[in-house]
C-alpha cells in the first residue's frame, strides 16, 4: 500500500467497503483506529510490515478487535515448545475469520473475498510453522504501536529503533520520488532535445532560403525584411529553448549525485547494519521464524535498493548521452562508475548462506544440506537466465583470503558429492538454490601446530556462481563462505568439534580474521553460551544458579565466590581434565545435554530435575525432609549420569542421605527414567514435597505387566529396578502408607546386573540391580 491508499475518510481507500469513516477518539479508541488516523508518512512502513506478513490490511480491518484481544506477547514464537499452542491461535483465527466473511453483506463483496483468499493463504504458509504466524502478527502490531505512540508524543524511539520499525521504507520511498523526478525530467529533456533538432532544421532550411532571396534582386524588400524577423524570431526561440534544456541538465546534475549519496548511505546502512546482524544471530541461533521474517524485511530493503540503483544507473546513462548532443563535457564526472561499484557491492554483498549446512561434518556418513539466496536475484532479472551455483570446501586460508578478495588457491581440501545446483524463483520471490543432499567423501587435512588437534581445524564452504545483468556486459562473480565447519571421521570426535564450533559461533569479533577467536574469555560470556546451547538442545535456558554451579565444577572454587570476573581459557574449557577428574570440563557439561536431550528432556522442562547440584548441597536439601523425599541430580564423576538422592532410616533408624549409582544413556535406553523411578519403593515424595504418582502420573496409568499372552504362546516379562537391601520403604508408617504401593515381589534368582559403567561410590551409594518380573506367573 503506498501512502495515497491509506485507510482515511479523506483519501482513496484500498477497499470502498472498508470502515469509510473517521472514528472520532475516544479513551477506549482501538489500536487501529488510532492507526488509521497516522499521517501518510507513517503508512509506508506499517503498509510494508503487513505486506511481508501476507496480512491483508482488509483482514486487519474485519479482525481488528479480535487481534487487539489476544494475548499474543505471552507466546514466545522462538521456541519450539510453544507451537501448539501457536497453532491453536492460527486455528481460532482461521474459523474466526470464516465466521466473519459469511456475516459480510453483498455491499463488503470485494471484502468478503479478500478475507476467503486469506484463509486460504494463512493455511498455506502458516500451518507448517504456527509460529511465524505469532512472530508476524506480534510485528505489525508492535510497529502500529510504535507510530502511533510518536504521532502522540508518547515516545520518542531512537533512530535504531526507527529503522526497525520501517525508517528505511520512509527513505525508500523518497528515494523512489526522487528518482521518478529524475527520470520524468529526462524524459522531457529527450522530448524538448527532439523539439529543438527539428526546429533547428528548419531555422536552417528558411536561413538558406533568405540567403537564396538575397541573391535574387528581384526579391521584393518588404518579403526579404518579414524572413529576417521571422529568422530572428527562430534563433531567439532556439535559444531560450536552448537554455531552458541547459537548465534542465543543471537540475539534474545536482538531483542525481544527492540521489546517488542518499542511495550510498542507506545502502551501507542496509548491508552493514541488518544483514551483518542478520548473519551475527544466525551463527548464534541457527533459523528461527523470527529469522526468517527478518532475512525477507531485508530482501525487500535490498530489492528495492538494486532497482532504484540499477534505474539511476540507467538514467546517468541516458543523460550523459543526452548531454553529449549538446557537445558538452560529461555530465556527471567518474558518477557512472560510483554508482557501478554501488551496485557491484550490493550484488555481491546479498549472495548470502540464507540456511547454513551442518558445521560438524562427518566423512562418509549423513548427508547435509544447505541454502544459498541471491537477495537482489529477482530484481535485477537474474531469473531470466538462471546461474548454477557450486559448492566446495576450502581451508581456513583459503577462507580467510576469499574475505579479504584476494586471490587464493581455492584448493578444495575434500569430495563433496551433489555440489552443483541451478538457482530458481523460491515462494518468498527469493532466487535460490538449495543442496539437499550434499556427502562429504574425501577430507585433505592442513599442516597444524602440535598442540592442535584435528578437531580444532577449521574449514569452510564455500559457494560461487557468474552471471549478467541487463543484458549488458556487466558480468558479476559472486561467493560466500559458510560459517566454520569442523570434519570428523569418528563418532567419539563429535564432542571436541562441538566445541570448536561453539567457542567459534559465540565468540567471533566483528570484522575479524576467519576463522580467528579469542584464546580467553571471561566466564559470563562463556555461561551464557552454554545456557544457550542448553536451550537448544533441551528447550530450556539453564538458571543463574545452574551457571554458578558449573563456574565451582571449572574453577574448582565454592558456591559463594564471585565469578564474575574470572577468565576462561579454551584449554580449560575443552582440553584439560578437570581437578581429579579423567575428563574434561567440555565432555561433561556436553554428555548431560545429550543425555537430558535424550531421555530426560520432558522431566527437566517440568521441573522435576534439580540438575546442576553438588552432592553436598543435594544432602542439606534432603536432610530436613520426611523420609522418602528423593530428588535428581547430575553425576559429578561420571559422564552423562543422572543419580537419584534419597533420604530413610538405616538400620539404627536414622535418618540418611542416600545416593543411588547414576544411570548413563545406556541404562536409560534400557529402561525409562520413570519407569527406574517407579520401580523403587523407597521413592515417595519428589523433593520439596510432591507425591511420586503426581510427578510422574503417566507411568502410573500404564500398567506393562499385566500384558496379554503373547500369540506365541510365550509369558511377557519387563525388566525392574531394584536396590538389594532396600526394596521395601524404610519409613515409618505415619510418613508413607497413604501414597506408597505395596511393594512389587521380586524373584530374587533373576536378578541381572546393571550395565551402566563402573563408579566410585561413598559409602552410602547404592547400585541398582535390575529384577526380571514375568506376568502372570
Amino acid at each position: 500500500m503506498t501512502n495515497s491508499e491509506k485507510m482515511t475518510a479523506d483519501e482513496s481507500e484500498p477497499s470502498s467497503e472498508m470502515i469509510n469513516s473517521r472514528e472520532e477518539s475516544t479513551p477506549t479508541m482501538s489500536l487501529w483506529i488510532k492507526t488509521k488516523q497516522l499521517p501518510n508518512q507513517y503508512w509506508a512502513p506499517i503498509s510494508s510490515c503487513y505486506e511481508d506478513a501476507r496480512f491483508p490490511l482488509e483482514v486487519r480491518d474485519v479482525m481488528s478487535d479480535w487481534l487487539e484481544c489476544q494475548d499474543w506477547n505471552s507466546i514466545d514464537e522462538n521456541n519450539p515448545s510453544n507451537e501448539a499452542i501457536a497453532r491453536t491461535m492460527l486455528n481460532n483465527l482461521l474459523q474466526e475469520m470464516e465466521s466473519r466473511s459469511m456475516n459480510l453483506n453483498n455491499d463488503y463483496f470485494s471484502t468478503k473475498l479478500k478475507v476467503g483468499q486469506a484463509i486460504v493463504d494463512f493455511q498455506r504458509i502458516y500451518s507448517p510453522n504456527p509460529l511465524l504466524l505469532v512472530h508476524s502478527i506480534k510485528k505489525c502490531l508492535t510497529i502500529e504501536q510504535n507510530y502511533v505512540n510518536m504521532n502522540e508524543g508518547n515516545c520518542e524511539l531512537p533512530s535504531s529503533q526507527l529503522y526497525e520499525t520501517g525508517e528505511k521504507m520512509i527513505v525508500l520511498e523518497e528515494l523512489k520520488d526522487a528518482t521518478k523526478r529524475t527520470g520524468d525530467l529526462i524524459l522531457r529533456l529527450q522530448e524538448d532535445q527532439e523539439v529543438f533538432n527539428v526546429e533547428f532544421q528548419e531555422y536552417k532550411t528558411m536561413t538558406l532560403q533568405a540567403d537564396a532571396f538575397k541573391r535574387n534582386n528581384e526579391t521584393p524588400r518588404e518579403r526579404l525584411q518579414t524572413m529576417q524577423e521571422n529568422l530572428s524570431k527562430m534563433c531567439l526561440k532556439l535559444k531560450n529553448n536552448q537554455q531552458t534544456i541547459l537548465n534542465k541538465f543543471e537540475e539534474l546534475k545536482d538531483l542525481h549525485p544527492s540521489t546517488f549519496e542518499k542511495l550510498k548511505t542507506l545502502t551501507m546502512e542496509v548491508l552493514q547494519e541488518d544483514l551483518v546482524k542478520w548473519k551475527r544471530k544466525q551463527q548464534l541461533h541457527g533459523t528461527t521464524p523470527e529469522m526468517e521474517e527478518n532475512i525477507r524485511d531485508i530482501q525487500k530493503r535490498c530489492s528495492i535498493l538494486a532497482k532504484l540503483i540499477w534505474e539511476n544507473r540507467q538514467q546517468i546513462k541516458k543523460a550523459d548521452q543526452l548531454h553529449q548532443r549538446l557537445r558538452q563535457s560529461n555530465l556527471y564526472p567518474n558518477l557512472d562508475n560510483s554508482i557501478t561499484e554501488l551496485l557491484s557491492h550490493l550484488v555481491t554483498s546479498t549472495f548470502i548462506v540464507q540456511i547454513q549446512p551442518a558445521q560438524i561434518l562427518k566423512k562418509d556418513a549423513g548427508r547435509f544440506s544447505a541454502t544459498v539466496t541471491l537477495l537482489v536475484g529477482k530484481a535485477l532479472n537474474i531469473n531470466m537466465n538462471l546461474p548454477d551455483v557450486k559448492a566446495m570446501l576450502i581451508s581456513e586460508q583459503d577462507a580467510r583470503q576469499s574475505s579479504k578478495n584476494e586471490p587464493g588457491n581455492n584448493e578444495t581440501m575434500g569430495e563433496i558429492v551433489n555440489n552443483v545446483g541451478k538457482m530458481e524463483i523460491a515462494e518468498k520471490d527469493f532466487l535460490s538454490v538449495r543442496f539437499r543432499n550434499m556427502q562429504l567423501k574425501k577430507i585433505k587435512r592442513t599442516e597444524r601446530r602440535s598442540t592442535e588437534a584435528v578437531t580444532e581445524e577449521k574449514f569452510a564452504i564455500l559457494f560461487k556462481t557468474e552471471f549478467k545483468v541487463g543484458g549488458e556486459d556487466l558480468k558479476f562473480s559472486v561467493w560466500t563462505l559458510s560459517n566454520p565447519v569442523v570434519v570428523t571421521v569418528h563418532g567419539n570426535q563429535e564432542c571436541k568439534a562441538m566445541a570448536t564450533i561453539l567457542w567459534d559461533n559465540h565468540f567471533a569479533e566483528p570484522n575479524r580474521m576467519l576463522f580467528q577467536v579469542p584464546d580467553q574469555v571471561h566466564w559470563s560470556d562463556c555461561a551464557k553460551m552454554l545456557s544457550e546451547k542448553f536451550k537448544t538442545d533441551v528447550g530450556i535456558s539453564l538458571k543463574p544458579e545452574d551457571t554458578n554451579y558449573l563456574a565451582t565444577k571449572l574453577f574448582n572454587s565454592s558456591p559463594d565466590e564471585d565469578f564474575s570476573r574470572h577468565v576462561l581459557t579454551w584449554s580449560q574449557f575443552c582440553k584439560e581434565n578437570m581437578r581429579e577428574k579423567s575428563f574434561t570440563f567440555w565432555e561433561w557439561f556436553y554428555a548431560i545435554v545429550k543425555l537430558t536431550k535424550d531421555h530426560l528432556h520432558k522431566f527437566y522442562k517440568d521441573n522435576l530435575i534439580a540438575g546442576f547440584i553438588a552432592k553436598d548441597q543435594a544432602q542439606q536439601m534432603l536432610s530436613p525432609k520426611r523420609c522418602g523425599t528423593f530428588l535428581l541430580r547430575f553425576s559429578d564423576n561420571l559422564l552423562g549420569g543422572i543419580t537419584i538422592a534419597w533420604i530413610s532410616q538405616d538400620e539404627s533408624g536414622k535418618m540418611t542421605v542416600w545416593n543411588l549409582k547414576p544411570y548413563d544413556h545406556k541404562a536409560l535406553s534400557i529402561r525409562s527414567l520413570e519407569k527406574r523411578i517407579h520401580d523403587l519403593k523407597m521413592l515417595i515424595y519428589l523433593y520439596p514435597d510432591t507425591v511420586k504418582s503426581d510427578a510422574f502420573p503417566k507411568i502410573f496409568e500404564e500398567d506393562d505387566d499385566n500384558e496379554p499372552m503373547t500369540r506365541h504362546g510365550y509369558v511377557p516379562n519387563s525388566l525392574i529396578d531394584s536396590v538389594p537391601g532396600m526394596d521395601n520403604n524404610n519409613c515409618p508408617l505415619n510418613d508413607s502408607m497413604d501414597c506408597q504401593d505395596s511393594p512389587m515381589p521380586l524373584i530374587e534368582d533373576l536378578i541381572l546386573n546393571d550395565l551402566s559403567t563402573d563408579y566410585s561410590v561413598d559409602p552410602f551409594s547404592f547400585e541398582p540391580m535390575f529384577s526380571q518380573s514375568c506376568s502372570g506367573l
